[in-house]
């Protein structure tokens, strides 16, 4: 499969996911955002949504819940987010 039918495969099945759980707007764009930048820290989603920093948040909590994100930093603060199936499908795996 080319990386690029597995990433429209991830949005699909991501988008899907997130009308089951009926996510907010917010998360849902979150859902956008992670395929174009699957590696991401809550100030990217803040600037890149134009939310506060509280919401950012709040939506990155929903997609790590949905494990559609990753924690990856392990630190109580300045934490980053990883969409693994996303990096893998990035990286031909």
């Amino acid at each position: 499969v080319s990386r690029s039918r597995r990433l429209q495969e991830l949005q699909h099945s991501y988008k899907q996911l997130a009308r089951d759980q009926r996510m907010s707007p917010t998360a849902m764009q979150v859902v956008e955002l992670v395929l174009m930048k699957p590696v991401l820290s809550t100030k990217t989603v803040q600037e890149a949504l134009k939310i506060t920093y509280q919401g950012a948040q709040k939506a990155i909590k929903v997609l790590l819940e949905a494990g559609i994100l990753a924690e990856i930093t392990g630190r109580k603060r300045d934490k980053a987010y990883a969409a693994k199936e996303v990096l893998k499908a990035l990286e031909g795996e």
